[in-house]
């Protein structure tokens, strides 16, 4: 925000007087920082964005009374902003009007995926903020299940998730050294895990899970069996597998903790655009279909083997081993520790970002530029179209035009709301 709409939004809260805009907060802060900001930060964010005002004195007028310590307010401003969730980044402006400081903070809306915005020393439920005129009110529970609801939650194939609950039903440690511990599934934004007490049982390894079979707890497998919950003993894992590869996922990854067991499913699709574009870059080298696959299973996992190439790629260990060789050759992977112990992971090659073209040289354009290039191509434009195709700030798109009017640049043509603008 220049000094030049800062004072236009002041002289535009003088001349309303009766109450502020909907999307601008006033605060004198004379004696000290105001309490409780975090409720108008939550609801701005939750909202359209908005402007916050400090300095100015609502009682008299809207008067320019200034600050008392701009840089304190800069700072407990910043402290609350981060205590939000998720984390707010304000845009401040200080300005001096006579002898008096004034500093606006700009908020803007948060994506409504990531709604409600909340203060997290207050709490989910009582940090919630929503801005209904020119005030703040708590969000009821409804409207914050209304957010959270909407949010989207990755989706997983339930073949696969069914097989890793049911193993680790049948095959966890039931003993009296883990009495208590649970089998715990856990959902991310990028991944399912799926935890269960006690490690392989066994001669069963990570790498020979595909085709050894032991059983720790035979009495409880026959009566899965009976009850057809498990139908043939030893194929849960390439169950999981085949079902992960036909939804275009990578592999599961199996992770033997001795005391636990981990089942990990990603949501990340393996060969996306952004996938097949990052590959390109390496359309030089003699690599095959598979071994490309496992670059992006390699990039997404930090980490690979000769089983998870096996079970990427449904190939056997001799193949598996020379397409890894020929993957370290090409220097796109670093090899680890030998036999058994044997792992990959990324080269400084390939963890390198392609290098990217310059962008050709754009003509700067300030935000009143930009309102009078939309008119002189659309023929007149509103406050929403300054929000939504211009993308301004609620206040900006209020006050902007409004200054282009009395700078004769512009002519208005409807009031309220749905105001619209146009050249004289």
């Amino acid at each position: 925000m220049t000094r030049d709409e800062l004072l236009a939004l002041i002289t535009e809260l003088q001349e309303h007087r009766s109450c502020e805009l909907p999307n601008v907060e006033v605060k004198s802060a004379h004696e000290g920082t105001p309490k409780a900001l975090y409720e108008t930060m939550s609801s701005f964010a939750n909202g359209a964005g908005g402007v916050m005002i400090f300095g100015v004195d609502e009682m008299h007028g809207y008067k320019i009374v200034g600050v008392h310590d701009p840089q304190r307010l800069q700072e407990d401003i910043g402290t609350t902003a981060s205590d939000m969730e998720p984390a707010i980044r304000p845009e401040f402006t200080v300005e001096k009007f006579g002898d008096s400081i004034v500093v606006a903070v700009e908020i803007d809306e948060i994506d409504p995926e990531l709604r409600p915005c909340y203060h997290k020393p207050a709490g989910f439920r009582n940090g919630s903020f929503i801005r209904v005129g020119n005030s703040d009110r708590h969000m009821t529970d409804y409207e914050i299940f209304g957010y959270v609801s909407a949010r989207t939650q990755p989706e997983f194939d339930k073949e696969p998730v069914r097989e890793a609950i049911v193993n680790a039903v049948a095959h966890r440690d039931y003993s009296h050294f883990v009495r208590g511990s649970y089998i715990q599934i856990r959902l991310f934004a990028d991944r399912l895990e799926v935890q269960s007490p006690g490690g392989l049982y066994g001669k069963v390894t990570v790498d020979t899970l595909d085709d050894e079979s032991s059983t720790r707890n035979r009495v409880l497998m026959r009566i899965l069996e009976d009850l057809h919950v498990v139908e043939n003993r030893g194929s849960g894992i390439r169950s999981m597998v085949q079902a992960m590869r036909a939804a275009t996922l990578g592999p599961p990854v199996f992770d033997d903790r001795r005391v636990s067991f981990w089942v990990i499913f990603r949501s990340h699709t393996l060969m996306g655009p952004q996938e097949v574009a990052w590959l390109n870059q390496f359309a030089a080298l003699p690599l095959n279909d598979r071994q490309r696959v496992a670059l992006v299973c390699l990039r997404l996992n930090d980490r690979i083997t000769n089983s998870d190439y096996r079970r990427l790629n449904s190939v056997d260990v001799t193949l598996a081993t020379r397409e890894l060789r020929g993957i370290v050759e090409a220097g796109l992977a670093v090899h680890h520790s030998t036999k058994c112990w044997a792992y990959y992971t990324p080269s400084e090659k390939l963890r390198a970002k392609p290098a990217a073209q310059a962008p050709p040289p754009v003509k700067p354009q300030t935000d009143e530029e930009k309102i009078l290039a939309f008119v002189r191509e659309h023929g007149s434009i509103t406050r929403r179209e300054c929000r939504d195709e211009l993308g301004l700030s609620e206040s900006k798109a209020r006050y902007l035009p409004r200054k282009l009017v009395k700078e004769h640049k512009l002519v208005q043509q409807r009031r309220g709301k749905a105001a619209g603008y146009r050249l004289p």
